[in-house]
Order: structure tokens, then sequence, then C-alpha cells
């Protein structure tokens, strides 16, 4: 593993536990077990490094959700496969999704905008729906990030206070509150019908 490696896991782990406000690069240092020399090679100080973890994590989720939103035919169930992906990421790890929806929001105004550059792809997926309307212009992409930050602001709230059980039908709920402006309520009432997604144990 190389030292940006180490010092990624380090700042994840690190911020989780202790809260960014209270982490220091001393801290990050020690839980890496790399040297100052090395970790101001690679960032130009703390919140350079959370950034950059930020950068290479949106990468990562962005990159999977797109896959699986391409991976389908039709907007619902493209919707529907994105979804699942970003629900699969977030419970795959579940120290790191805490970083990235819940430590961003005190690591500064550069931290939050590569969140919202992430939010910004989601709702333009999302905005796609009113493709689907025969009158598109009845809406705006405004009802897209709407709908998003609400879904955003559930997930956020789940791992603050470890309400972990909510994710298990959040796919389904998610989906009534994307489908229903756009194709209607018994488009939307049939997401709710389908399976929640399975927790993984803790």
């Amino acid at each position: 593993m190389s030292d940006r490696e180490r010092i990624f896991e380090a700042m994840i782990d690190i911020c989780v536990e202790y809260g960014y406000v209270n982490v220091t690069v001393p801290m990050v240092l020690e839980r890496a077990g790399v040297a100052a020399a090395d970790f101001t090679s690679l960032f130009d100080g703390l919140e350079d490094c959370f950034c950059a973890v930020m950068e290479a994590q949106t990468e990562i989720a962005g990159e999977r959700i797109l896959s699986a939103y391409a991976g389908e035919q039709g907007w619902q169930r493209q919707v529907r496969a994105a979804a699942r992906t970003m629900l699969d990421y977030l419970l795959e790890d579940l120290v790191r999704a805490r970083f990235v929806c819940v430590e961003v929001v005190y690591a500064g105004d550069r931290a939050q905008l590569i969140r919202d550059q992430l939010m910004q792809g989601l709702f333009l997926l999302i905005d796609q729906g009113r493709n689907e309307m025969p009158d598109p212009g009845s809406l705006t992409p405004f009802t897209a990030e709407a709908i998003g930050s609400s879904i955003y602001q559930r997930m956020q709230s789940a791992l603050v206070n470890d309400r972990l059980e909510e994710f298990e039908t959040s796919v389904p709920e998610m989906m009534y509150l994307v489908v229903l402006p756009y194709l209607g309520p018994e488009a939307a009432e049939e997401e709710l019908a389908l399976p929640p997604t399975p927790l993984p144990a803790r």
C-alpha cells in the first residue's frame, strides 16, 4: 500500500472517529504510519487531504452509478439501478459513508463543492424523467434537484443517527419520490411494491 493510500485510510477513519473539526495532521500521520515530509509532499494541509479523499471517493461512486444507469434500458429501470448502486456504495463501508455524507459538512466549502458536483450529476439522471412526459416543459430541473436533495438529507440523517434500518426500504421509497412527478402515481406505487434491499449483517 502506498503512502497516499495509507493516508486516505487514516483520514477516513480518524475523521469519523473524532469528527473532522477535531482532527490534526499529526493524528493522521500517527494512524497512517507516515512521516510529515511524506504528507506534505502529497497535500497542502488537512483540508487538501480531505478533499483529495472526497475526489477519489466521489469518482468511484459516480463511475459505479453511471455504469449501472447505462446498463439498463428505460429511464425508470435506469434510475432504479442507479439508486440501488448508490445504496450499495454506502452500505459497503459505513465508515466511508459517514465520511462522504456527514463529515464533509464540516470540512469547508471546497469539500462541499466536490460533493455537490456528484449530486448535480445525480440530479441530471433524475431530470431525464422529463423526457418521459407528454409535456417535458411542465417541470423544470429544480424538481430533480428538490427530489435528490431530499433523498440525500434522509441518508445523511440515517448515518448521523445510526438508523441503518431506514436504508432497507430506502430504494422503493426513493424511487416513489423520483417517479411520481414524471410518470404519475400508478408507476410510483409500483415502486413501493418491489422488494426492499437486504441489509448486510452488522
